[in-house]
């Protein structure tokens, strides 16, 4: 057999090689994604995404306010006990220092007020120290005119102290004043009504007597009723109302 016929045998026939170089490639094929399109948010979707969001922002919103609130209270307490203490030991330095006397001629007399005129008690007191301020009421004096005096007038509610002492001229005048009525001009009403100055603000009520009475005084109680003043005006008034304490203390006075 002839090479030939073995080549047409063998289903060369009618292609050389020459016919492999020019023969066209077999169409390529798109590569397929590895990932599926994104799918993009629908309306309802969206929309409950905003109402979770919008439900913890109140939340969040919520506890921010409350412990706001928290805080203020708690600071504001810590004020009004601040406050309570600091008018309590004032007047017990005034009672502790009271001077009275019912020595002819050298009276030194307790006056109660009984809240007249917004004023309660007005005595005589060594109150431990001499003012180095001229333009002081106390100034150059170791005793010195007392007077407790409550303004509620609905816009302030303060608790003022008034003192007098003998760089006053006439209005230091208590020493040999015979007991009320006896006397005509009283010596606890002759100092300007300007002379008072505020220990503290947000007084809700205040009470002081002398017991059982002023001829024979054994001791004095004191009721004090305090708010916070401070509290800014975005608490609401409840809070402030939340705030307010009552303190009471009796004073004994040395026989």
């Amino acid at each position: 057999m002839s090479i030939r016929s073995i080549i047409s045998r063998s289903g060369g026939a009618g292609r050389s090689p020459r016919a492999g170089r020019h023969a066209q490639p077999p169409a390529l094929r798109a590569p397929r994604s590895r990932h599926r399109a994104r799918r993009s948010f629908t309306l309802i979707e969206l929309l409950a995404a905003l109402a979770v969001f919008s439900v913890i922002m109140l939340l969040l919103m919520r506890f921010t306010n409350a412990a706001n609130t928290t805080w203020t209270k708690s600071a504001a307490n810590m004020r009004v006990y601040a406050n309570a203490r600091a008018v309590m030991d004032l007047i017990e330095q005034d009672v502790n220092g009271m001077i009275l006397s019912t020595d002819p001629g050298a009276e030194i007399q307790l006056h109660d007020h009984g809240g007249v005129d917004d004023n309660f008690l007005t005595f005589v007191s060594a109150v431990g120290y001499v003012s180095a301020d001229p333009a002081d009421n106390a100034y150059g004096s170791k005793l010195v005119e007392v007077t407790y005096q409550w303004v509620d007038d609905g816009t302030n509610r303060v608790l003022k102290r008034r003192e007098i002492g003998d760089s006053d001229g006439t209005d230091w005048d208590f020493l040999g004043a015979p007991a009320p009525p006896a006397v005509v001009t009283a010596w606890y009403d002759t100092a300007p009504a300007d002379s008072f100055e505020t220990i503290t603000a947000g007084v809700t009520n205040f009470e002081m007597a002398v017991h059982p009475s002023a001829a024979s005084p054994a001791y004095i109680t004191v009721s004090l009723s305090l708010i916070d003043d401070r509290i800014p005006d975005t608490i609401p008034d409840t809070v402030a109302k939340q705030t307010e304490r009552t303190f009471t203390r009796i004073f004994f006075l040395n026989p």
